[in-house]
């Protein structure tokens, strides 16, 4: 883990429930914290494979520090990184040590 290799700046959104004012809700994305990661997309299908992913467009990892403050979970966040959303599908550790995290997220279409 080199700290230069983190050099892309992404925004973590939490995606809560808010009502539409006419019964029904609609998914709220709100800005839970910004954090540094390093992106790769090379090579990046063989190692979703590797982690249990069998098939997702646009394949993209980050890998993050891990933090004791935020608690990465997938089922509930998104991520945005330079205005493109990323929709996460699988989360894993590296180590044993807790040091960084591996994000696998897809692309999201406009």
């Amino acid at each position: 883990m080199i700290a230069r290799e983190y050099t892309k700046r992404i925004d973590v959104y939490e995606i809560t429930s808010a009502p539409d004012g006419f019964g029904g809700h609609i998914a709220t994305p709100i800005l839970m914290f910004s954090s540094w990661a390093k992106l790769e997309t090379n090579g990046v299908g063989y190692k979703a494979k590797d982690f249990g992913l069998q098939e997702f467009n646009d394949p993209v990892l980050f890998r993050v520090r891990f933090r004791n403050d935020y608690p990465y979970t997938g089922r509930t966040m998104s991520l945005k990184y330079k205005g493109n959303s990323y929709t996460i599908l699988g989360i894993r550790n590296v180590d044993e040590k807790y040091i960084e995290m591996d994000i696998f997220c897809s692309k999201e279409d406009k």
